[in-house]
């Protein structure tokens, strides 16, 4: 078993990570599903939480796409 520790990305960060997405752009992301972004792996008081790994497998998805 692994003791390496999750890493979460809060909304604002995931929409930096992304060239400063909009709250809104990352709402049309999540609910639309032209791009199939990950729903949120936690939602703690309110604060929707990305861990790093799950951002990581999408940006390889799309890598994957756009070698295509």
């Amino acid at each position: 078993m692994s003791n390496r520790q999750k890493l979460y990305c809060t909304a604002p960060q995931v929409r930096r990570r992304y060239g400063g997405i909009s709250e809104m752009g990352l709402w049309r992301w999540i609910h639309e599903g032209k791009v199939n972004f990950p729903k949120p792996d936690l939602i703690v008081n309110g604060r929707r939480l990305w861990s790093e790994e799950t951002l990581d497998t999408f940006d390889a998805r799309l890598a994957v796409k756009e070698a295509a």
